[in-house]
C-alpha cells in the first residue's frame, strides 16, 4: 500500500510511503519542455535539485537527465571525436590522447 502526496511546501514535490519506505518524489511539468521526475531520500534534496533544473530549464541551460546519467567518458569521447575534432588543427595528436584516456578510463 503506497501513500501519496502528504503535505509539503512545495507544490511538485510529494512524500510518498511505501512497503520499502518512504521517499520524497519531484515531477516538474513545464510548458514545451519534457516530463522530468525524479525520487530522493530527503526533502532538502528534493528542494534543491527542483530550483535547480526548473532554473536550467526556464534559462535554457544543460540540465540532468537519465541519459546524461548514463553517459561514460567513453561516449563523450566518442561523440567529440565525431562531431568537433576534425576542426583542430592538431587533430591527429589529439585522437592518440583521447583514444587513451578511452582506453584507461572510457
Amino acid at each position: 500500500m503506497m501513500t501519496l502526496n502528504k503535505a509539503t511546501k512545495e507544490p511538485e514535490i510529494q512524500f510518498i510511503e511505501g512497503i520499502k519506505g518512504s521517499y520524497y518524489r519531484v515531477q516538474i511539468r513545464l510548458k514545451g519542455c519534457p516530463h522530468l521526475s525524479k525520487n530522493f531520500d530527503s526533502f532538502e534534496e528534493a528542494k534543491k535539485w527542483k530550483r535547480k533544473t526548473v532554473a536550467a530549464l526556464q534559462s535554457g541551460l544543460p540540465y540532468e537527465t537519465t541519459e546524461m546519467r548514463r553517459l561514460t567518458v567513453g561516449d563523450l569521447i566518442d561523440r567529440f571525436i565525431q562531431d568537433d575534432l576534425k576542426k583542430l588543427r592538431n587533430h591527429r595528436t589529439i585522437i592518440g590522447h583521447l583514444q587513451w584516456w578511452k582506453n584507461e578510463i572510457g
